[in-house]
């Protein structure tokens, strides 16, 4: 059993070169406010889906016979990199708040993406936006209890099982916050992963390399568990997982393997994906806002399955691409 799935890669370069004189760098992120950046991944969206439906038309249909089960209504994805919203990645800025978004941002962009994943008739959509830099005062309202009270239910979930090392030194260096004695700042890089106009997964990075390092005032919240879920295709369960970056390693790190596995990144090479993160005949998905995109299998030397066709045209926005996952007779992924 196979799922049919078409790709759109979001091509967004933090940093370009400026000709002449020798290659001189240009921040193509440039600092905005948070208006100005959702208007930009609205466009990329609606632009990226129109460009699938078109790639779609003008695929050959499954034959008789075929073994993919979502025939009818594949599952569209769209990606893009690492702190696409961060407001600058100039860490010169004067102050936390000209550097980094609020929970108040980042409540819009949760909705913004529940908006562009709502149904499209012709496939299931299923989006990993980028993530967003933001930041709150520990002394705000609920901020320290939140950070208890997620890391007591997974420890509840996961009563009576032995927890694994990396659970473990997560959920220690989630204590030490919650104990309030850290910085005045708490900060999250998060991913939420949209599919069918809701939020199926919101994701933590686990560890700071280069998101608030070198800021005194800021510590980041790390998160926790794999960050895997299963979604259902034609009948069947597509396992997937998503990682930001420094975090490559760790849905093996959580014990678990997916069919579909998408990594986020700003300099982080697809190789530092473990390959036992991915089963026979999956797929990987890469956007990395320095390195650019990457779909491919697995890697190689292991089970392989057909060929994904890819359109990754010079000077085009988007990297696309058409496979096919292979699936197996399973239940949803546990968590």
């Amino acid at each position: 059993m196979e799922a049919l799935v078409y790709i759109a890669c979001w091509k967004y370069f933090f940093r370009g070169y400026i000709k002449g004189g020798g290659l001189k760098p240009r921040d193509i992120h440039g600092n905005r406010e948070y208006s100005q950046r959702e208007t930009k991944l609205r466009e990329a969206v609606k632009d990226a889906f129109c460009k699938l439906d078109q790639f779609a038309s003008e695929s050959s249909l499954p034959q008789e016979g075929s073994t993919i089960v979502n025939q009818n209504k594949p599952l569209y994805i769209f990606v893009a990199p690492e702190w696409l919203f961060s407001k600058t990645r100039d860490w010169r800025e004067s102050s936390v708040e000209g550097i980094f978004y609020s929970r108040e941002n980042r409540e819009q962009y949760q909705r913004t993406l529940e908006e562009l994943s709502g149904v499209r008739n012709k496939a299931d959509l299923l989006l990993v936006a980028g993530s967003i830099l933001w930041v709150e005062e520990k002394t705000s309202p609920g901020a320290l209890s939140a950070i208890k009270e997620a890391s007591k239910s997974y420890k509840t979930k996961k009563q009576g099982k032995v927890l694994l090392p990396k659970a473990e030194e997560v959920l220690q260096e989630r204590k030490k916050i919650t104990k309030g004695n850290i910085t005045k700042y708490l900060g999250y890089n998060e991913a939420f992963v949209a599919y069918n106009g809701g939020i199926r997964k919101s994701i933590l990075k686990s560890r700071d390399v280069g998101d608030f390092t070198g800021l005194n005032d800021v510590t980041l919240v790390p998160g926790l568990g794999a960050g895997t879920f299963s979604l259902p295709v034609g009948g069947e369960w597509l396992k997937v997982g998503v990682c930001i970056c420094a975090d490559a390693g760790r849905v093996h790190d959580y014990g678990k393997s997916t069919n579909l596995f998408i990594l986020i990144s700003q300099t982080v090479r697809t190789n530092t994906v473990p390959k036992q993160s991915v089963l026979p005949g999956g797929l990987i998905v890469h956007s990395d806002g320095t390195d650019g995109a990457m779909v491919l299998r697995k890697p190689k030397g292991e089970e392989q399955a057909p060929t994904i066709e890819i359109r990754n045209e010079r000077g085009a926005e988007f990297l696309l691409a058409r496979a096919t996952i292979k699936l197996e007779k399973n239940l949803a992924i546990s968590l």
